[in-house]
């Protein structure tokens, strides 16, 4: 069983060195979206990724709401309803597959979505 870290979306606290609650909140705009659920394993690879990066990683999506997930066509089971997976796009220093191997390395699970220029990426 996963142990999950549950904040306020008005909380603005640090999770880690570079990462922060405001930064993995849901995006939406739904006024009954007041939580977010935070995985620290998830957290401390995101850690590990911007270390070998040299520099900062752009998150484009991490904890979703269920309106939120739906309205952006997420899987009904998305890891991002349970704060474990972020969505993080390719810093613009580096090769796509290069930074995808990157995240391989410390995330348990990724998707490459090189079109869209992001990497999806979990701790399931």
């Amino acid at each position: 069983m996963k142990t999950l870290s549950h904040y306020k979306k008005t909380d603005h606290l640090a999770l880690s060195p570079h990462l922060s609650t405001s930064e993995y909140h849901c995006k939406c705009k739904n006024d009954l979206c007041r939580f977010t659920l935070v995985y620290p394993p998830t957290v401390k690879a995101f850690e590990m990724v911007r270390l070998e990066v040299g520099g900062p990683v752009y998150i484009n999506s991490a904890f979703r709401c269920q309106v939120h997930n739906e309205a952006v066509g997420g899987a009904r089971e998305s890891q991002h309803l349970q704060g474990t997976a972020l969505d993080l796009a390719k810093p613009a220093r580096m090769g796509f597959f290069e930074f995808y191997e990157i995240c391989q390395k410390h995330f348990n699970f990724t998707i490459a979505y090189e079109n869209e220029n992001f990497v999806h990426c979990d701790m399931r």
